[in-house]
């Protein structure tokens, strides 16, 4: 590797981003908080619910997150719960409703989601608590057999990111994360594997960014067993909050606490 791909070790990475804070509708966060704290509290809110239904519509308005719903999602849920307060009131019709209210881009791909997902939960042998178990698992190999990623119009990204709100297991790689792995350098970390590469919409290199998320979370001592360090969900909560306020699609490098060690910076020093 050349010294140009010289990346920053992660643990020194999260120790210059953790203390900044940003804001965020009305309130100050730091980026550390928002990892921890903001997202712990959204997993274990997700995870304590009771009732089969309110999990469906959390879950499943998840998995309709695909590219022109940005920033829809909470009154996605909100919606759902209430016109879904029963399996037996999702029907076509209030699913196309739902979603124009939501002004969804894609109506007949979210109406045949919210369909086929309630197919497979209605079905008796299906268990909410299990099946989060069994994708806690299965995070590192991906997961791939999961029947909700057998629904037309639901990806590994809508997936994932659905998972992410009910396990501190999972993340979901988009263009944002993607874009602060590698100008940060993070992602030379994963220099030699056969996968390595930074394009989301490409399965191998989403997988193999998720995988370098997950190493990452082992080298602050995480594991599915034990809360300490940072576990993937956490990372890509954090990551995803620095992208938001900082490291944007024109980064604000002047704002930003880890130039020292930024391999974009740093090579444009050099330059």
């Amino acid at each position: 590797m050349s010294k140009t791909y010289n990346p920053p070790k992660f643990l020194d990475v999260m120790a210059g981003l953790s203390p900044v804070k940003l804001l965020w509708e009305n309130q100050y966060w730091s980026i550390g908080d928002w990892g921890k704290i903001h997202r712990a509290k959204v997993v274990r809110n997700n995870r304590t619910k009771k009732e089969k239904i309110a999990i469906f519509n959390t879950f499943v308005a998840a998995l309709l997150q695909v590219v022109g719903t940005r920033g829809k999602y909470g009154q996605r849920i909100a919606l759902m719960n209430s016109y879904f307060q029963e399996f037996s009131g999702i029907t076509k019709e209030k699913a196309q409703e739902m979603l124009r209210t939501n002004k969804y881009p894609w109506i007949s791909r979210g109406i045949n989601v919210i369909l086929k997902a309630r197919e497979l939960v209605e079905a008796s042998s299906f268990d909410w608590e299990l099946y989060f178990q069994e994708a806690e698992r299965r995070a590192e190999d991906g997961f791939d057999d999961d029947p909700f990623l057998g629904i037309y119009g639901v990806g590994p990204k809508g997936r994932d990111f659905a998972l992410g709100q009910f396990s501190l297991s999972w993340c979901a790689i988009d263009r944002h994360l993607a874009h602060i792995l590698e100008r940060t350098g993070l992602i030379y970390h994963g220099f030699n594997e056969p996968d390595f590469g930074s394009n989301p919409s490409k399965r191998q290199q989403y997988k193999f960014m998720q995988r370098l998320i997950i190493r990452f979370a082992k080298e602050t001592g995480w594991s599915i067993k034990s809360p300490h360090g940072w576990s993937p969900s956490e990372i890509d909560s954090s990551l995803w909050f620095f992208g938001q306020g900082i490291c944007k699609d024109t980064p604000e490098c002047w704002k930003c606490p880890i130039t020292s060690l930024c391999s974009t910076f740093k090579s444009k020093g050099e330059s």
